[in-house]
């Protein structure tokens, strides 16, 4: 199998990478959101273990990371941790880990902020989930909306701006 994301590009046998998922699960969600119809299968699609590596290859934080390592894990997470989550959250016993919080000194003064930090496998869940409940709502959303939104960040919205009060003085 091929996992591309960016420039990187790696190849595993028999255990699938993917950053862009696809499966009849999927394909079936689509179809369902596109005629307006009840989205049913989402406990499907967040049980496949290849789902759950195809949202690490979105959020994995280096690049080039993407490797097969002797130990049998990829990047650091075994093959195996993807096909055991995948069955906890099948069976609603997923739990997420606490976050770590660090106390951290600001810059140009005496206080200190906490940065909190989460677990990578727990990052990899809320990708599932945050992917399927973007593909669910996105279309419901306002073409004004720019909060939080897939190509809506803070300059296209200042873009926009200047495009539709160009006249106003």
């Amino acid at each position: 199998m091929t996992c591309r994301k960016g420039s990187s590009l790696a190849q595993l046998t028999g255990f699938e990478l993917s950053g862009s998922y696809e499966s009849q699960h999927l394909f079936k969600l689509k179809s369902d959101l596109r005629n307006k119809l009840k989205a049913t299968n989402l406990s499907m699609i967040m049980s496949d273990p290849n789902f759950l590596i195809a949202c690490w290859v979105r959020i994995r934080p280096n690049k080039g990371s993407l490797s097969a390592v002797f130990d049998g894990s990829i990047g650091g997470i075994r093959k195996s941790w993807f096909r055991e989550t995948a069955e906890k959250v099948r069976n609603g016993g997923y739990k997420f880990q606490v976050a770590r919080e660090k106390p951290v000194q600001k810059v140009n003064s005496d206080k200190l902020c906490h940065l909190t930090t989460l677990s990578s496998k727990d990052k990899i869940v809320q990708e599932a989930v945050r992917f399927l409940l973007e593909l669910i709502f996105e279309p419901s959303f306002k073409n004004s909306s720019y909060g939080w939104r897939p190509d809506r960040g803070c300059l296209v919205t200042l873009k926009d701006i200047r495009v539709k009060c160009h006249n106003c003085s």
